[in-house]
Protein backbone atom coordinates (compact mmCIF):
# COMPACT_ATOMS: atom_id res chain seq x y z
CA UNK A 1 0.00 0.00 0.00
CA UNK A 2 1.22 3.78 -1.23
CA UNK A 3 0.32 4.92 2.50
CA UNK A 4 2.52 2.39 4.42
CA UNK A 5 5.45 2.86 1.55
CA UNK A 6 5.29 6.60 2.45
CA UNK A 7 4.78 6.45 6.46
CA UNK A 8 1.92 8.50 6.16
CA UNK A 9 -0.95 7.87 8.88
CA UNK A 10 -4.54 6.89 7.48
CA UNK A 11 -6.96 7.87 10.22
CA UNK A 12 -10.71 7.11 10.31
CA UNK A 13 -12.89 8.94 11.99
CA UNK A 14 -16.35 6.91 11.16
CA UNK A 15 -19.99 8.48 12.34
CA UNK A 16 -21.78 6.11 14.58
CA UNK A 17 -24.78 5.20 12.30
CA UNK A 18 -24.70 6.69 9.03
CA UNK A 19 -28.08 4.77 6.66
CA UNK A 20 -27.81 2.96 3.89
CA UNK A 21 -26.56 4.68 0.39
CA UNK A 22 -28.64 4.08 -2.44
CA UNK A 23 -26.47 3.59 -5.38
CA UNK A 24 -23.82 1.98 -7.10
CA UNK A 25 -21.78 -0.02 -4.55
CA UNK A 26 -18.80 -0.71 -7.10
CA UNK A 27 -19.00 2.94 -8.32
CA UNK A 28 -18.98 4.79 -5.21
CA UNK A 29 -16.25 2.25 -4.11
CA UNK A 30 -14.35 3.61 -6.97
CA UNK A 31 -15.11 7.59 -6.18
CA UNK A 32 -13.80 7.30 -2.57
CA UNK A 33 -10.64 5.28 -3.62
CA UNK A 34 -9.38 7.64 -5.91
CA UNK A 35 -10.12 10.64 -3.93
CA UNK A 36 -8.06 8.92 -1.11
CA UNK A 37 -5.55 7.41 -3.30
CA UNK A 38 -4.75 11.18 -4.07
CA UNK A 39 -4.79 12.33 -0.55
CA UNK A 40 -1.90 9.94 -0.12
CA UNK A 41 -0.02 10.75 -3.53
CA UNK A 42 -0.13 14.04 -2.37
CA UNK A 43 1.21 14.19 1.03
CA UNK A 44 4.69 13.79 1.69
CA UNK A 45 6.43 10.87 3.54
CA UNK A 46 5.48 10.91 7.24
CA UNK A 47 2.27 12.70 6.88
CA UNK A 48 -1.36 11.90 7.30
CA UNK A 49 -4.49 10.98 5.72
CA UNK A 50 -7.90 11.91 8.18
CA UNK A 51 -11.01 10.24 6.34
CA UNK A 52 -14.18 11.27 8.40
CA UNK A 53 -17.97 10.62 8.16
CA UNK A 54 -20.89 12.78 9.09
CA UNK A 55 -24.38 13.28 8.63
CA UNK A 56 -26.12 16.57 7.57
CA UNK A 57 -29.58 17.45 7.31
CA UNK A 58 -30.25 13.44 5.64
CA UNK A 59 -27.03 13.54 4.09
CA UNK A 60 -23.50 11.66 4.17
CA UNK A 61 -21.18 13.78 4.27
CA UNK A 62 -17.53 12.01 3.74
CA UNK A 63 -14.62 14.67 3.84
CA UNK A 64 -10.64 13.72 3.25
CA UNK A 65 -8.43 16.04 4.64
CA UNK A 66 -4.56 15.79 3.76
CA UNK A 67 -1.43 17.62 4.81
CA UNK A 68 0.41 17.67 1.32
CA UNK A 69 0.40 19.79 -0.85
Amino acid sequence: MIARNKNIKLLLQPFDILPSINGHETQLQIAISNIVENAIQNTESGGSVNICTKLSENKIIIKVVDNGK
